[in-house]
């Protein structure tokens, strides 16, 4: 019955490693970063508990040939269900205390999506996908080049953003951190946002900055972003 046990045992833990480093390991490290780091240690640590638990009453019982048989047939059960409430816990816990922590999906160059979160960063706005701006004459894409310079910079990387509010079309509004850099704070500074003074005035600083160096969009002429979209 010992040796039973210890292979089941040994089985478990086995098939547990694999559920999680086979098929899930590479997927939520891409998707949600570090926070799969600790998740899995809590993940891990429940499973040795309920391991453990499981041990001590099965030797602890005169009816230890039936429980154990009982045991082995929901095993299937148990490790599903344990695998929804780790997902579950993963996804709900990925916003913690207004921090949404992960690898960000860029969709421009004021908005990134992390987690299947939508965030539009806070006190900055950029140029619109599809807006062109003009530089000695000649007419450039500068909104997608402001969607990559933000890309370029959080491709990668584990990106921290702290939510403040949502806006009226439920997209948390944070400053986001590659970690101590405030990524809106360097769109602004580096020419490919402007400070989005109907909302905020914390980026005049870095606005101001990027315009006398001629940085990003301020290199030649161009329409306001808010002004854009109105047309």
């Amino acid at each position: 019955m010992t040796s039973d046990l210890d292979n089941s045992i040994k089985e478990l833990d086995n098939n547990l490693k694999h559920l999680i480093r086979d098929e899930y390991e590479h997927y939520l490290n891409i998707k949600y970063g570090k926070s799969v780091i600790i998740l899995r240690k809590v993940w891990f640590g429940c499973c040795c508990a309920f391991r453990n638990t499981i041990t001590l009453l099965i030797s602890r019982s005169s009816m230890s040939n039936k429980i154990w048989t009982i045991i082995k047939r929901i095993q299937p059960i148990v490790l599903i269900f344990l695998s929804f409430c780790y997902l579950t816990g993963l996804v709900s816990s990925s916003e913690l205390n207004n921090k949404i922590i992960g690898f960000a999906r860029v969709i421009d160059g004021d908005t990134l999506v992390i987690v299947d979160k939508r965030i539009r960063l806070h006190g900055i706005d950029a140029p619109e996908q599809k807006q062109f701006c003009t530089r000695d004459g000649n007419s450039w894409p500068c909104g997608r080049e402001a969607t990559d310079a933000l890309r370029t910079v959080t491709s990668g990387n584990t990106i921290e953003c702290r939510v403040g509010k949502r806006d009226r079309y439920k997209r948390s509004i944070a400053v986001c951190y590659l970690g101590e850099v405030d990524l809106n704070a360097y769109m602004v500074k580096a020419g490919w946002a402007l400070a989005y003074r109907r909302y905020s005035t914390d980026y005049l600083e870095q606005e101001k900055y990027a315009r006398e160096r001629a940085s990003g969009i301020w290199e030649g002429e161009f329409t306001l972003p808010w002004d854009w979209r109105s047309r």
